[in-house]
């Protein structure tokens, strides 16, 4: 949570103040996990929940600007059986940092972003039937690695105070501490934001 503090204050900071735009975002989440034990595909089915987060956005030159963010995104998957349901599921500080090319058009404004993103878990549950338990971190085999890393890739839509964006992001860190496993997050985010 430090480092995603600290990456956003220098960025913040490096900004010129006259060309930033901040904007409230909250939207709607669909993750599941790129899953392999001992090199076979675990089917995994998607976790859906709410994430909320701010983004500052710049404008660097012409058509072309920069946008760090930071937000609460809860991610996971499902893995149903014939006799259970299991959901796993982490909740992450996030900090995008992207580069967005912009288009003004007659009615509205269109942008295409994409860049990297670092996470960190600040919790974690699985849940199977009537039965919870809290996930532990680390890098014991049995624990979740709290760092998570990926690519993010968008498109914006913005009606004057109003944005919409649709990304999809696709974890490139293994955050399997279990030397025979691999989880690598991917998510469907959509999102509605207001300009402040």
């Amino acid at each position: 949570m430090k480092i995603g503090h600290t990456i956003v204050l220098l960025l913040l900071v490096a900004m010129p103040a006259r060309a930033q735009k901040t904007t409230l975002q909250a939207g709607f989440v669909a993750s599941d996990v790129l899953f392999f034990v001992n090199g076979a595909t675990i089917e995994t089915t998607r976790a859906k929940g709410f994430f909320g987060g701010l983004e500052t956005e710049v404008k660097l030159r012409g058509d072309l600007h920069g946008a760090v963010g930071i937000g609460v995104v809860p991610v996971g998957y499902r893995v149903v059986s014939d006799t259970n349901t299991y959901l796993f599921r982490l909740t992450y500080i996030q900090v995008p940092l992207l580069t967005r090319i912009k288009f003004d058009l007659e009615t509205f404004r269109m942008s295409f972003d994409a860049g990297p993103y670092l996470g960190y878990a600040l919790d974690g549950f699985i849940k199977s039937n009537n039965t919870r338990e809290s996930l532990d971190f680390g890098s014991n085999p049995d624990e979740i690695k709290h760092m998570d890393a990926g690519l993010s890739m968008g498109c914006v839509i913005e009606f004057d105070a109003i944005r919409f964006r649709i990304s999809y992001q696709t974890g490139l860190r293994n955050i399997a501490s279990n030397p025979v496993e691999s989880m690598k997050n991917r998510a469907l985010l959509i999102s509605l934001g207001l300009l402040l």
